[in-house]
């Protein structure tokens, strides 16, 4: 039985252990945004977990709830845009569906959030597709912005860490 209020922690993934189960939540999130698996590539997928795990300004992590895999965060921070910007962006917050719609997404967000404030970023960036429209309205909710024109890849989108205190300030 899941708890009232999971206790989130966040580990390192072990692709040697987990690569079904990180597979299984790529997958899914491209069926969401895609609305199909027509395109997905297993080797694709496979060289992104290689290159995401030997980089040392990724984060790769597993989110528990008492030692259960419930979710799944990837993300790069910092990089540096043309005009000089520090910023970390987020490739995927992932969570299993029965811990769906109660209130994490926010934990997530502000977890990734601050490890991008600890490496002096100013700002967040992500991108969703639009048809994916979960993702949509919590990107909303949480003050995401959109930037420029829906794109092939996708709609960019921004978020100021300007003023935002860390979580536990």
């Amino acid at each position: 039985m899941m708890k009232q209020t999971p206790q989130l922690t966040f580990t390192a993934v072990d692709l040697n252990r987990d690569l079904e189960l990180c597979l299984e939540f790529r997958r899914e999130t491209h069926r969401v945004s895609y609305g199909n698996l027509d395109h997905f590539s297993r080797e694709e997928t496979l060289a992104w977990f290689e290159a995401l795990a030997a980089n040392p300004d990724a984060g790769f992590l597993h989110v528990r709830d008492a030692g259960e895999i419930i979710g799944q965060l990837e993300y790069q921070c910092p990089r540096t845009d043309a005009e000089g910007q520090r910023y970390g962006y987020i490739n995927l917050i992932y969570l299993v569906p029965a811990y769906r719609h109660r209130h994490l997404g926010g934990r997530l967000q502000a977890y990734m959030l601050d490890q991008f404030q600890a490496q002096g970023c100013s700002q967040a960036r992500l991108r969703y597709l639009p048809r994916n429209t979960a993702a949509g309205a919590f990107y909303h909710r949480q003050g995401w912005q959109p930037v420029g024109a829906v794109q092939s890849n996708g709609q960019l989108m921004e978020k100021s860490l300007a003023g935002r205190h860390r979580a536990g300030e």
